[in-house]
């Protein structure tokens, strides 16, 4: 249901939205996927837990995905956050 999803003039930045994922106990983190841009293979889906456990290797390396490279968030296969768009779902703007 895309009924929560708004656009807004400035997206949350990305640290936000996953900090937001993984320590809400609203979400539940096996039902997250983030979609990205791989130069050599187009957009691409990893699951949340994979894609927090690459970023937590540095800043560099084979399987850093840079922040801007994140198209989408999904959330039960919905999509909660997109970035060329700047729509965001709802709860992920409350404090």
């Amino acid at each position: 249901n895309d009924a929560d999803v708004v656009v807004v003039g400035s997206l949350p930045s990305i640290d936000t939205v996953l900090n937001r994922l993984k320590w809400d106990s609203k979400f539940d983190p096996s039902t997250i996927t983030v979609v990205y841009l791989d130069r050599l293979r187009g957009l691409r889906e990893l699951s949340l837990q994979l894609f927090t456990d690459r970023r937590k290797h540095g800043s560099t390396g084979d399987f850093w995905i840079p922040d801007h490279r994140v198209y989408y968030i999904k959330i039960k296969g919905l999509i909660k956050w997109e970035r060329l768009r700047k729509r965001v779902s709802k709860a992920l703007l409350k404090k």
